[in-house]
């Protein structure tokens, strides 16, 4: 059945689109229909790259390939970011864990920015819970840290929220968020 149906499609195509006649087309080059975005082009980098220390964010080959995307959006991010926490003050002698980035990280990813174009956007990890509601304690200090660096950063709440069920997160706990992010959020 599908198969005659598309026959069928096949045909009324031909016999109602070949004619003898002779089309023009035209087309306005000076003015366009739609511009996008000079950030169009954006990538993301995944911090496990950043913790791992795979690739080196410094070297010159690394800078002069980003500097070409430019400008585009930097989001650091990936498919365990709502597993990384962010310590900017580590107690002397704390263990991080795997998923802990750490000062020297931050200015590492902060410098290949600056360095390059690029405009960052970071994910923060939507499930750092404190009973139902979001917890906001390492992204305040990330945000501290960031704006007495003179960061100019973007933040995203979270990466690929497809798992995650907001409606066992209170408003309160977005409004936190959002109340956190207004202030630091300096793209123009």
């Amino acid at each position: 059945m599908q198969e005659w149906l598309s026959w069928l499609s096949l045909a009324a195509l031909v016999s109602t689109g070949l004619t003898d006649q002779e089309a023009t087309l035209a087309v306005n080059t000076n003015k366009g229909v739609h511009v996008i975005s000079d950030h169009f082009l954006s990538l993301t980098l995944d911090p496990e790259i950043l913790l791992r220390g795979t690739t080196s964010l410094g070297a010159a080959r690394t800078l002069n390939m980003a500097k070409g995307l430019a400008p585009a959006y930097l989001r650091l991010g990936g498919p365990d970011s709502n597993r990384y926490t962010y310590k900017m003050a580590p107690d002397p002698g704390e263990q991080t864990q795997n998923y802990t980035i750490t000062v020297p990280h931050w200015i590492v990813v902060n410098q290949f920015a600056r360095d390059t174009g690029l405009d960052l956007v970071v994910c923060l990890n939507i499930l750092q819970r404190d009973g139902d509601s979001w917890d906001p304690t390492d992204a305040r200090g990330l945000v501290a840290f960031s704006d007495k660096m003179g960061y100019n950063l973007g933040w995203q709440l979270g990466y690929g929220n497809k798992l995650l069920d907001f409606t066992s997160s209170s408003s309160a706990s977005l409004g936190l968020f959002l109340h956190l992010t207004k202030a630091t959020f300096r793209f123009s």
